[in-house]
């Protein structure tokens, strides 16, 4: 089996892939900047309760999965995670569906990723043509 050729770069040069970690992060940090708090984005003592409530009216399971999930991040395992109370519109789009049950669903963690990033786009690569 042929091994890598040697790096060629100088002893106080980082490798490649560690400056490319160190850029996104800075991207990151830079984007949250920018962002409006949680409390300007609707995300106040009245959501906080109404969320509370919904998780526990619909049973504390994932109405995608139907795992077991738990209310508080310091209460999740591995095996309960913690609850996602996710819009199905957006709160930018429909400000007035912002606390209606209708306009709700509790998702498990892994869920709630996995659709905001089929909603988001993370990780698609942009085709030509």
């Amino acid at each position: 089996m042929a091994s890598r050729p040697p790096s060629l770069r100088q002893p106080w040069q980082k490798p490649r892939a560690e400056t490319e970690r160190e850029r996104l992060k800075a991207m990151g940090r830079a984007a949250d900047r920018n962002r409006a708090s949680a409390r300007d984005r609707g995300y106040d003592a009245e959501w906080y309760a109404f969320r509370d409530a919904v998780v526990i009216e619909r049973g504390c399971r994932c109405e995608r999965c139907k795992t077991l999930v738990v209310l508080r991040k310091r209460e999740a395992t591995k095996r309960t995670p913690v609850a996602h109370v996710d819009h199905i519109r957006s709160v930018q789009s429909a400000p007035h569906l912002r606390l209606d049950p209708t306009n709700v669903r509790v998702l498990c963690k892994p869920c709630h990723d996995a659709r905001t990033g089929r909603d988001q786009g993370f990780g698609r690569t942009k085709r030509n043509g």
